[in-house]
């Protein structure tokens, strides 16, 4: 709290050049990838329903209700 000004911009430099934003992507995709897999799975063997198949949705929740009935 010393300090009255902000350091030089040489101060601020970073090595990292885009490695972590590259391994955070990767890292978001995978997981997307896992939890759309794993429901996938679970419509499939629940409601024989590939929600891969449906393009806007609300059209799934819909197919799931007229599946039950």
């Amino acid at each position: 709290f010393q300090e009255t000004e902000l350091p030089p911009i040489h101060e601020f430099y970073s090595t990292f050049k885009g490695e972590y934003h590259d391994l955070y992507l990767k890292t978001d995709v995978l997981s997307l990838v896992d939890v759309w897999t794993e429901f996938r799975k679970m419509s499939m063997e629940y409601y024989e329903l590939n929600p891969s198949h449906y393009v806007l949705p609300h059209y799934y929740p819909e197919m799931k209700c007229l599946r039950c009935q």
